[in-house]
């Protein structure tokens, strides 16, 4: 009785969102993988209670937190869930690497990213990340020390530095092998910052000797407030944005032909080195005031 009461719960948090837009990624980098699905109505309502009976069912592949949880006394179960994110993330392991938030918001202190990959954070419901204190450090800081490539992935949560001189998201590869990859997954996510001189994602290749860092974001227009600073230094670097409104300054100024691409995106106007390979197809710059005002951007292709 008790899981068919969780069940419910958890269905009745899904289905309006999926009744609205199931959207689907495959958590690789083909061609398509960007796109999602979108399945209305009933087909969509069974699909998400055959998956939230699945995670329910399988309890040993999942880690749970919840506002309500408690990192001491938690089990990181769907019953006893742990309280911070911080906690789930320390209690992954090789056959337990996705973490399941439930909603709230969570006050968190410097999450530092493991060095396991393959990591994936999903939020169900409305899920916010909060930094805690007044520190000019990243809420998240992803910097693997891996001689393999490597992946994370993030979904359905917003991210909230609140603080001058504050990072939502910090990604470096001073701990990545040679001809290695970070693979970070970014879907649904919103970044909000509390200047427009603050960072909402700082893609940053401190290590030329090392491998690329390369960053796929899939949205359902989220919202990015802050400046996306994208410093590379490997070709192989990549950062790929869709249907994501960018109204903080976008930075890349280093002579590497490196892979920039934003499709269906809000830009503020960006400041790219002439040797950057720049793609942006059906974007518009806007000016985030009342009323806002819209200019539509030429489609540019890089050779």
């Amino acid at each position: 009785m008790k899981k068919f009461l969780i069940f419910l719960f958890i269905l009745a948090l899904v289905i309006p969102v999926s009744a609205e837009m199931a959207w689907s990624v495959k958590g690789k980098p083909d061609a398509n993988w960007w796109r999602g699905s979108v399945d209305n109505g009933k087909d969509t309502a069974l699909l998400w209670a055959r998956s939230v009976e699945d995670v329910i069912e399988d309890s040993t592949s999942f880690i749970w937190v919840s506002p309500d949880g408690n990192d001491t006394n938690g089990e990181g179960s769907l019953l006893m869930p742990y309280g911070t994110i911080t906690k789930a993330l320390a209690s992954v392991t090789s056959a337990k690497l996705k973490i399941m938030v439930l909603p709230g918001e969570y006050s968190e202190v410097d999450i530092v990213w493991p060095n396991t990959s393959g990591i994936e954070i999903t939020g169900i419901g409305n899920v916010s990340i909060v930094q805690a204190t007044d520190a000019a450090t990243p809420v998240i800081k992803i910097q693997p020390t891996s001689t393999a490539s490597w992946s994370a992935s993030i979904s359905g949560i917003g991210i909230i530095s609140d603080y001058t001189d504050g990072t939502c998201i910090d990604v470096n590869n001073i701990g990545l092998g040679s001809g290695k990859k970070i693979n970070l997954y970014l879907n649904n996510v919103s970044l909000s910052n509390k200047a427009a001189t603050d960072k909402s994602l700082i893609i940053n290749g401190v290590a030329a000797t090392a491998g690329a860092i390369r960053v796929y974001v899939s949205g359902n227009y989220n919202t990015w407030e802050g400046i996306v600073d994208f410093t590379t230094t490997n070709t192989g670097d990549r950062l790929r944005i869709y249907n994501t409104r960018l109204i903080g300054a976008i930075t890349m100024n280093e002579a590497i032909a490196s892979e920039l691409t934003f499709i269906n995106c809000s830009l503020a106007a960006p400041t790219v080195h002439s040797d950057l390979l720049l793609t942006n197809i059906n974007c518009w710059h806007e000016s985030d005031a009342d009323p806002d005002v819209y200019t539509s951007y030429a489609d540019a292709f890089s050779s």
